[in-house]
C-alpha cells in the first residue's frame, strides 16, 4: 500500500535535554472498516479506498496475478524502500522469487527479460536495494547473498558488477557477503555494513566467519570483525547507520550481544539493546543516527541515539491490559526525511499480527 497524504511529522526535539517526546495515546474509540480491494487501484487518480479514520487514500498498488504461479507479490521489507530516487519506478517480489518492475503514476508491470516479465538476475533473497540519486539504478546480490554485488539499469535490464569480494576477505571459506535480508547502506549508499557467512550442506547450517564495512565509492573494506570475537553467533541481520558512522549487527536470544553500534573501523561499539527486535535506524531532527525499536519487553516504541546510548519512550505498545500487538517500523531507508520515521498500528486490541502502516506519528515537545 502507498500512503500519499501523510505528512512528514516529526519525532520531534526529544534528543535534547529539555525537551521530550510526547505521542498521543493509541485511542480506543472504534474504528470504521472497509473492504478488502479485490484488485489494483487503476493508478494515482483513484485510490483504493480512503481510510476512514484519517482520511488518507490509499492505493493498491501489487497483485497475485502480476506475475504467473504467485499466491502474492508484495514489498519486500519495511527496512527497505520500494520506491525509487524520483518515485518513478517501484519493486516488488513474488512469492515464487521473482522481482518485478512497476511504473510508479500507473501501478502497471513494466515488463523486462526475466521469467513471466520479471527483472534479469535477481531471484528469492537478493537484497534488491535502490540507488539513492539515480532512478535507473538497482543494487542487488545472489539469493541468500553471495560474494558479487551487481548494479543493474532497470530500464535497460543490463548489469554491470558493483563489488566483487573474492580474492578480497580475511575469511577464505566465506561463500557470501550481505546484510542478511534486513540491512541498507547509509543513505547516500557509499557505505555498506555486512557479513561474510557460508553454507554447510551436510549440516544444513550457515556459518559467520566476520562483520565489515565496505565503501563503495573508494572500494575498499574500512574495517573488519572476525566472528571469533563475537563467539561466532550468528547475527540476525547487519546494517548501516543513514550517516554511514556506525555499522549495526543485531542478534537474537543473545543479551549479552543484543543490538550494537560499532565504529566503521569496529574498534569499539555500544549497546543500544539486549534484544533483536522488529527496528529500523532512522535520522533524527538534526542528522543524529537513531535506532527505533519495538521494544517487547517494556511495551513502548523506543528510540536510541547512537552515538551515546541515549533513549526515549515514543509510545505504546499495548493500550490495554492483555492486548497482543505486533509492530514493524520503517526510519525511511536510503533517504529518511529527518526527525520521523513510520510503524504499522494494530486496528484493534487483542490483534496478535501487525496492519499496513496508516499514518505517521507526531510528537510534541513537552
Amino acid at each position: 500500500m502507498r500512503c500519499r497524504s501523510c505528512p512528514p511529522r516529526g519525532l520531534g526535539c526529544a534528543h535534547r535535554s529539555e525537551r521530550r517526546p510526547r505521542l498521543p495515546p493509541i485511542g480506543l474509540d472504534p474504528i470504521g472498516t472497509v473492504a478488502r480491494p479485490d484488485s489494483k487501484s487503476p493508478g494515482l487518480s483513484l485510490p483504493s479506498y480512503v481510510d476512514p479514520f484519517h482520511r488518507t487514500p490509499v492505493f493498491r498498488i501489487t497483485a497475485a496475478d502480476d506475475m504467473q504461479g504467485a499466491a502474492f507479490v508484495r514489498h519486500d521489507y519495511s527496512r527497505r524502500q520500494a520506491f525509487n530516487a524520483d518515485n518513478s519506478r517501484y519493486i516488488a517480489k513474488s512469492s515464487n522469487g521473482y522481482w518485478l518492475l512497476y511504473d510508479g503514476a500507473t501501478f502497471l508491470v513494466l515488463r523486462r527479460g526475466g521469467h513471466g516479465g520479471s527483472l534479469r538476475g535477481p531471484a528469492g533473497d537478493a537484497e534488491a536495494i535502490w540507488h539513492p540519486s539515480d532512478p535507473r539504478k538497482l543494487w542487488y546480490t545472489g539469493n541468500s547473498g553471495s560474494l558479487v554485488w551487481y548494479e543493474k539499469d532497470v530500464e535497460a535490464d543490463h548489469d554491470a558488477v558493483m563489488v566483487d569480494f573474492r580474492g578480497r576477505l580475511p575469511w577464505p571459506k566465506a561463500t557470501a557477503v550481505w546484510t542478511k535480508g534486513e540491512g541498507v547502506p547509509s543513505a547516500d549508499g557509499r557505505y555498506w555494513g555486512l557479513m561474510a557467512t557460508s553454507y554447510d550442506e551436510s549440516a544444513k547450517k550457515v556459518s559467520v566467519h566476520g562483520l565489515l564495512c565496505y565503501d563503495r565509492q573508494e572500494d575498499r573494506i574500512v574495517g573488519s570483525l572476525d566472528a571469533a570475537r563475537f563467539g561466532h553467533a550468528m547475527p540476525d541481520h547487519v546494517s548501516m547507520s543513514p550517516s554511514g558512522r556506525w555499522v549495526v549487527p543485531s542478534w537474537a536470544y543473545n543479551k549479552q550481544l543484543g543490538t550494537r553500534a560499532f565504529t566503521p573501523d569496529f574498534a569499539s561499539s555500544i549497546q543500544l539493546h539486549t534484544q533483536s527486535e522488529h527496528s529500523d535506524l532512522a535520522i533524527g531532527p538534526d542528522g543524529q543516527d537513531m535506532y527505533v525499536v519495538a521494544d517487547y519487553d517494556s511495551g513502548r516504541i523506543r528510540a536510541v541515539q547512537l552515538s551515546n546510548g541515549s533513549s526515549f519512550d515514543l509510545m505504546p505498545l499495548y493500550p490495554v491490559r492483555g492486548s497482543g500487538y505486533a509492530a514493524h517500523i520503517s526510519g525511511g531507508p536510503t533517504g529518511g526525511r529527518a526527525g520521523w520515521s513510520s510503524a504499522p498500528m494494530p486496528t484493534r486490541p487483542g490483534t496478535a499480527s501487525s496492519s499496513p502502516i496508516r499514518c505517521c506519528s507526531r510528537c510534541t515537545g513537552a
